[in-house]
């Protein structure tokens, strides 16, 4: 649960403001799939881990409820139900750098960070207010994560229970959207000249979990 704005303006300028709703968010579905390589170097209770790799993932959400403005009104008008659905896919590689200090034999600390070059994300969006309207979205940017990190280690055991906090943001500027509205043909997703659009994302999260080392 969490809540979602969206702005949509006809010109590059962003000055003339076609649509704007606030709303409740409500995730559908989430995955996401991670390959990724390392190499730990060890130095007395410090560890030091260069490591790069690659995400996919794909999420869909809900907005409901809230409210919206459209062109040429001057107030909000209260949305009551589903506003619109929204399913996105976006993949990038990314390197990074994991550093861990062993407190003791039990316990360890570690942070981790990670940049994203290149982002590539692509968006579908479908709103039921005023009219049934979908915008396809393709854009690409940049990105980067930031994870501490608390560890367990059993004795004589390779089992260790990990809790950590993590912070990802991901910021997309360059792209493009095509607008189908009801009754019309499907457009190219590769974009009508003259629209544009950017998107940010900033996310936390927290986990409790069990690793295995092999």
């Amino acid at each position: 649960m969490g809540n979602v704005t969206d702005a949509n303006y006809p010109d590059l300028e962003e000055i003339y403001l076609r649509s704007r709703s606030e709303n409740d968010s409500v995730l559908k579905e989430h995955f996401q799939g991670s390959l990724g390589l390392g190499y730990a170097f060890h130095l007395g209770q410090f560890s030091l881990i260069p490591q790069g790799g690659f995400t996919y993932k794909t999420r869909s959400w809900d907005a409901a409820d809230g409210k919206a403005l459209l062109q040429e009104r001057t107030v909000y008008a209260e949305v009551t139900g589903v506003y619109s659905n929204s399913t996105e896919v976006t993949l990038y590689p990314s390197v990074g750098l994991e550093g861990g200090y062993a407190i003791n034999d039990f316990f360890e600390v570690r942070a981790a960070g990670s940049f994203f070059p290149y982002v590539l994300s692509e968006t579908t969006l479908k709103s039921y207010f005023p009219s049934i309207e979908k915008n396809y979205t393709r854009l690409t940017g940049i990105g980067g994560s930031a994870e501490i990190s608390f560890l367990f280690h059993l004795p004589k055991s390779p089992l260790s229970f990990i809790t950590s906090f993590g912070y990802e943001g991901i910021y997309l500027k360059d792209g493009n959207m095509a607008v189908q509205l009801e009754g019309f043909d499907v457009p190219s997703k590769t974009e009508p000249e003259g629209y544009s659009s950017t998107y940010d994302s900033t996310s936390f999260k927290f986990t409790l979990g069990a690793l295995v080392t092999f």
